[in-house]
């Protein structure tokens, strides 16, 4: 509920962060989680519901709420609450909505099923978010397990 003099929600501690700030600070958090296969589409010239969905796997349930708990913990350090949780108790697919910037973070099985990349595969995939790479974020840490056993081998 808005009140009429300002348009903010009650309680809620004003935000200056962007959706591109949001998103870093969620891919962040999801790679200190080790979150896998992440995703960040940019539908601001696609639909209205939001500008960003990010997108990332877990491997099992206790992963899935550990990476969705920290995006949530830094995205609250910063003021920013989420409008609606859901899937906090099934485990298989966690949905963070920020307005602009709505947190998927599924099972891989839940995620190949739903397929979002395909549902909006019109919507740029971001490599960049607020000016910094988000590949970067990733050097050092093989997200891709085949990789991993090559390497092993």
């Amino acid at each position: 509920m808005r009140t009429p003099q300002d348009g903010k929600l009650p309680g809620r501690k004003e935000s200056r962060l962007g959706a591109e700030e949001r998103g870093l600070l969620a891919c962040r958090a999801a790679l200190d989680r080790k979150a896998t296969d992440i995703v960040v589409l940019d539908l601001r010239k696609l639909s209205s519901i939001t500008d960003l969905f990010f997108l990332c796997s877990g491997q099992n349930a206790r992963q899935m709420q550990a990476i969705a708990e920290l995006i949530d913990e830094r995205l609250s350090e910063h003021g920013v609450e989420p409008l609606s949780r859901e899937g906090t108790d099934e485990g298989n697919w966690i949905l963070l909505d920020y307005n602009d910037l709505i947190v998927h973070v599924f099972s891989e099985e839940v995620r190949r099923f739903y397929n979002l990349e395909r549902l909006w595969a019109r919507a740029p995939r971001l490599t960049q978010l607020a000016g910094e790479t988000i590949e970067d974020r990733k050097e050092g840490m093989n997200l891709d397990p085949a990789a991993t056993r090559r390497g092993s081998a």
